[in-house]
């Protein structure tokens, strides 16, 4: 199967619109350790894996830690894979389909591993909020905000918003990374369009998530003044693993 090896694994003024970044193409792809296995030799595999030029630009696998049950009950980590366009996705997953060249194999092979549910896998487009850090260890931890828009509000009307958040943390010396994600393709039958989103922010380090989360503790508002566009839940909290970058 196509990327069975995971190959980790408006009603907006013209200014804002402009700041709004290209959207990056992310497949998200639930997965299941095979006995006997951790995340960290799924980790050890994907890292290992041999890239090429049909390769998506970059790779993680992210770790639950605080989420809803319903995931864990079935899962035990995500793969998120990242390519430039939709162009870019299709052109590569063809030239692997392709290729009639052989692919030597590791000593241990990803699904051996793991096994990954493609079927239930989605694409998401995902927006990076202008001049936030970024990541570029091996892991850190990343939370995830599940938002549905209110009537009336649009895609562009969230990403104002969560660039106000982002300003606010900036004045408090927290400058993380946010982005807004959206679903393109392969959304639960039923769900309607256009409304759902998540916010995602996700930290330099380990230790900038702690002191992002310590200043809400300590009674920092990054809310205060603004009117948000939707309603979203509790951030869920994940341990995100690079496990391929273009270029690295």
């Amino acid at each position: 199967m196509v990327l069975m090896a995971v190959y980790f694994l408006i009603g907006v003024s013209t200014g804002f619109a402009q700041d709004m970044l290209p959207a990056a193409v992310v497949q998200i792809v639930p997965c299941v350790l095979n006995e006997g296995y951790a995340v960290q030799d799924a980790v050890r595999v994907a890292r290992s894996l041999r890239r090429d030029e049909n390769s998506p630009n970059a790779a993680f696998i992210r770790e639950p830690l605080f989420l809803d049950p319903a995931f864990s009950e079935r899962y035990d980590l995500v793969a998120a894979l990242y390519y430039p366009s939709f162009s870019e996705l299709i052109s590569r997953r063809e030239a692997n389909q392709a290729s009639t060249a052989p692919r030597p194999e590791p000593r241990t092979r990803l699904r051996d591993v793991m096994a990954c549910n493609f079927a239930a896998s989605t694409i998401r487009l995902s927006r990076a909020i202008p001049e936030t850090d970024g990541f570029t260890g091996g892991d850190t931890l990343m939370t995830v905000r599940y938002c549905e828009l209110e009537e009336g509000r649009d895609l562009s009307d969230a990403f104002e918003f969560v660039q106000s958040i982002a300003t606010a943390y900036r004045a408090e010396n927290s400058n993380l990374l946010m982005q807004v994600t959206t679903p393109r393709l392969g959304n639960r039958i039923g769900r309607p369009a256009g409304r759902r989103l998540r916010v995602n922010t996700v930290a330099s380090t380990s230790t900038a998530m702690a002191e992002r989360l310590d200043l809400s503790r300590n009674g920092f508002n990054a809310l205060q003044g603004l009117t948000s566009p939707m309603r979203c839940s509790v951030p869920a909290l994940w341990r995100t693993y690079a496990t391929f970058r273009r270029g690295n």
